[in-house]
């Protein structure tokens, strides 16, 4: 496996080898501040698996690109301010397994993201302009990690959670509220190992009586729980993880 700054693929191009023959060895790159499509264009990386994309400021679109990564498994946007939208084209990338969307002002979406046949992890922290209103497709997907999400409708999730049977770990963390009827649908997941949400929620009994499910309270401040962009440090806990 090869991880590398997108600085580092231009010292390589011109020490060594050719950019194209460089990028046809990668299966991971992580890109920070550079030109996007230059490192994604000319189906260069077909083998890649993993793309990291960190501390973008300028970001504001990704390059069409990006969406002929067949290959890919791992997506990874965080601290990309000024990313406004993921478009419907995700659809191409049937072949991922994790989505982590960190640290963005205002995201917009598309229902494709809720309906990819292999994804296994969700974790979204992020302020979303829109939030898709439809029943989500995810036939994989073991663990959601919502954390920060203002304008999250959890009445929502609370319609179409049943549907993710095979949850196995929520984390539910700095939400502006989570509906009732939510809390009381958790109860149905019956695969559900890992509940991670604030202290400031009142629990069903029943959860509690699950003796197969562990709960863990994060003390929060729930009346003041907001998106602190000066606050974007990518989170590297993998205390839930189930690799």
């Amino acid at each position: 496996m090869i991880k590398i700054s997108l600085e580092s693929i231009y010292k390589r191009y011109f020490m060594k080898k050719t950019m194209t023959q460089f990028l046809s060895e990668l299966d991971e790159i992580e890109i920070n501040q550079g030109i996007c499509d230059q490192t994604t264009s000319k189906n260069n990386i077909t083998n890649l698996t993993k793309l990291y994309i960190c501390n973008y400021d300028d970001l504001i679109e990704l390059p069409n690109s990006f969406w002929l990564l067949k290959e890919l498994k791992l997506l990874t946007i965080s601290c990309c301010y000024d990313l406004e939208e993921i478009p419907k084209d995700i659809r191409n990338l049937t072949k991922l397994e994790e989505i982590d969307f960190f640290g963005i002002e205002s995201l917009k979406l598309s229902p494709e993201v809720f309906k990819l046949p292999n994804l296994k992890k969700l974790f979204m922290s992020i302020n979303l302009s829109q939030m898709p209103n439809l029943i989500w497709n995810l036939p994989k997907l073991e663990h959601l990690k919502l954390n920060g999400c203002h304008n999250f409708d959890t009445s929502i999730l609370s319609k179409l959670i049943t549907n993710l049977s095979n949850l196995k770990i929520i984390e539910l963390l700095y939400l502006e509220d989570i509906d009732d009827e939510l809390l009381q649908t958790l109860t149905l997941l019956p695969n559900l190992e890992v509940l991670r949400i604030d202290d400031c929620y009142e629990l069903p009994k029943s959860l509690y009586d699950n003796k197969n499910l562990k709960i863990f309270h994060e003390e929060v401040e729930c009346e003041n729980s907001y998106y602190d962009k000066d606050m974007c440090i990518i989170d590297g806990d993998n205390e839930y993880s189930d690799d």
